[in-house]
């Protein structure tokens, strides 16, 4: 059976978020609709091997439908499409010293300063390539308050 998962979150948009040394990485951030209460838990989520793409972009929505912000960092961005994987795959085979690592910790604490978020209640999921690297991450990642 298969089922269509409309976009229902009250907010998707897209902003820049800063990494280091004067760069910054895009971000798609689907936003819940849960209204003025309290600060609530939040999910990086990290693409699949062929970038941010819309089937990522219904996934960040379907996990906002469910009450947390959802924060899709674009690895790839704009570039020539197969060196860009190529890159990123290399680059996440340096666990936890690669710049996709130090890029998704930039995200992180920015995702934690956001007032609608409790920087305690931060996970990581991913797909493809990307479930491999949210594994990677996590193992090695403490989230900091």
């Amino acid at each position: 059976m298969c089922v269509a998962y409309p976009l229902a979150v009250a907010l998707l948009t897209q902003t820049a978020v800063p990494t280091s040394v004067g760069r910054s990485i895009s971000v798609a951030i689907a936003t819940p609709d849960r209204g003025a209460e309290a600060p609530g838990a939040a999910v990086l989520v990290i693409h699949e091997a062929l970038g941010l793409n819309d089937d990522i972009r219904r996934i960040a929505s379907r996990i906002a439908d469910d009450g947390y912000i959802a924060v899709v960092p674009d690895f790839l961005g704009a570039g020539w499409k197969p060196l860009c994987i190529a890159r990123f795959m290399q680059r996440v085979g340096r666990v936890g010293r690669g710049r996709p690592y130090r890029d998704l910790a930039a995200v992180q604490r920015w995702l934690g300063r956001r007032p609608d978020v409790d920087s305690s209640r931060i996970g990581v999921a991913g797909f493809c390539l990307g479930g491999g690297f949210a594994i990677l991450y996590a193992a090695r990642n403490i989230i900091k308050r």
